[in-house]
Parts: C-alpha cells; sequence; structure tokens
C-alpha cells in the first residue's frame, strides 16, 4: 500500500522567524499541545512563554513551567515526554560557528545547565529580540548563564552519544511507517536484543518500538493539523487501522485525534497573522 508522504517541518506552528545576525534566529512557537523529539544542530535556548510540559534531556525528566529556559547542545536528543497545559515558546538557535567565538570553556559553562527557572534570566533572554545590540545583550545573557553552577548539569553529557544505540534511532526515524523487528534493529547494532532495549531506554527514556510509537504519533499531528483524516493518517504513519491510532494517540497526548485536529485547527483561526 502506497503511504502518503510525511509533513516537513515547515508545518510546525511558528508564528514569527526573524533571523538577528549571521547564525542568529529567533522564533516564536504558538501555543500548542504538540510533542517534540529530535536531535539539536544549534546551540538552542527556548522559553516557555505559556503551559507547561515535561521534557527528557541528558537523562533526565524535567517538568518546565511558564517562564522556565530549556537550554540544548549540538547533537543532543530531547524528547516531550508529557504536555501538563498546551505550550507556546520562544526559541534561539546559535550556530557553532558563532559560539566558537566565545571559546569552548565559556561556552560549556554556560550550557553546563539544561533547564533554570529566573526572571532575571529570562528578561534578559527577551531582550535579544528587542534591543540594537544584539552582540552586546547575547554576551550578557551567555555571562549570566554561566554564573549559574548551583543547578544540576546536563547529567553525564553521554546521551545519544553511543553509536550503535544511536543507529537503531536512526534507523527508527527514518522508517517511522515500516514495521521493523526487534531482532533486525539488534543486528544493526551488533547487540542483544535484551542488550540493545537496555541500552535503548536508558539513552532515550523508552525501548526501541515504544519510540518508533512517539515518532508515528508526533507525524500523525503534522497531518492532523493539516487536514488529513484520520483514517488516511493512521495508515500514512505506521498504524493498522484507524482504531490502532486512535488508542496509542490517545494513551500518548490525552486526546483523541479528532479532537486534537479541531483543537489545533481552531487555535491555528485565532492566531495572528
Amino acid at each position: 500500500m502506497k503511504h502518503a508522504p510525511l509533513l516537513p517541518e515547515t508545518h510546525d506552528p511558528l508564528v514569527a522567524l526573524r533571523q538577528l545576525r549571521t547564525g542568529l534566529q529567533w522564533a516564536k512557537l504558538a501555543r500548542s499541545r504538540r510533542l517534540w523529539s529530535g536531535e539539536t544542530q544549534t546551540f538552542t535556548i527556548s522559553s516557555i512563554d505559556t503551559g507547561s510540559s515535561v521534557w527528557r534531556i541528558g537523562g533526565i525528566d524535567r517538568l518546565t513551567r511558564t517562564g522556565g529556559l530549556r537550554l540544548k547542545r549540538p547533537g543532543e536528543h530531547f524528547r516531550t515526554v508529557s504536555v501538563e497545559e498546551p505550550s507556546a515558546m520562544t526559541v534561539m538557535r546559535i550556530d557553532s560557528e558563532r559560539m566558537s567565538h566565545f571559546g569552548p570553556a565559556f561556552v560549556a559553562r554556560a550550557f553546563a545547565i539544561a533547564q533554570v527557572d529566573s526572571v532575571a534570566l529570562l528578561r534578559t533572554f527577551q531582550q535579544l529580540n528587542t534591543t540594537d545590540d544584539v552582540e552586546e545583550a547575547l554576551v550578557q545573557l551567555l555571562v549570566a548563564l554561566a554564573q549559574v553552577t548551583e543547578l544540576p548539569t546536563h547529567a553525564s553529557g553521554r546521551l545519544g552519544k553511543r553509536a550503535d544505540v544511536a543507529r537503531v534511532r536512526a534507523i527508527l526515524d527514518r522508517n517511522i511507517s515500516q514495521a521493523i523487528r526487534l531482532q533486525d534493529l539488534a543486528q544493526a547494532a551488533d547487540l542483544h536484543p535484551v542488550t540493545l532495549v537496555r541500552l535503548f531506554r536508558h539513552e532515550y527514556g523508552v525501548p526501541p518500538h515504544a519510540y518508533l510509537t512517539e515518532r508515528r504519533i508526533e507525524a500523525a499531528q503534522s497531518l492532523l493539523v493539516a487536514g488529513v483524516s484520520p483514517s488516511e493518517v493512521a495508515l500514512a504513519v505506521g498504524f493498522c487501522d484507524q482504531s490502532h491510532l486512535n488508542r496509542h494517540f490517545k494513551r500518548r497526548t490525552g486526546l483523541t485525534p479528532a479532537v486534537f485536529r479541531q483543537t489545533e485547527q481552531t487555535a491555528t483561526r485565532h492566531r495572528p497573522s
């Protein structure tokens, strides 16, 4: 059976996007119940403007409420564990070349934390989109982050660094609509299936096929928001039928696909153009 193509990332709930400087991008994401996972390509700082959600990075699940800041380094894998309240976010992406100007030791200190709750830091972060002197504001933000040393760090820094387990995750990411046997994944990693399940759960918080189901739900959300019917979505992302999609979708998001689509499309109509 020929499956409908999955939607590209351009269907994310983007409200605004600005290139502040070369290698420095500022984006606003509208309030949504969307789930996210992936591996960052840039240094990323995000603020939760409204809402709250639990995310996983560095082997730790963290609840971020309104006003909280999240920090990710290039190559780190993250995933939304649950959405407590629909969330709107502001995201700043800084490429590695721009960050290299600050020196590796300073950058390591600034991004040693994964999450911080600080009204002062939040205001400094927000100024980046309003000030005329972006460079100075960025330096002030990084200096302030580097001074927050009493907070928990990014665990051991190992998340997603095992090449064999990361290879399995890449296979799942590329083939989310396909049925993949655990034995085949274990063979690709040159690991015993039991060992693979244990290591994969340690790295990403869930075993391989639960991770695959989560990726299917994320893809289903994009298709639903774009107006694709739940029955078509189910086949497109690899579920047996709509009932199969409904069961996993509600377990993961708390909503049926139809209610999720209605909620997100209603919110879209009320977003500023």
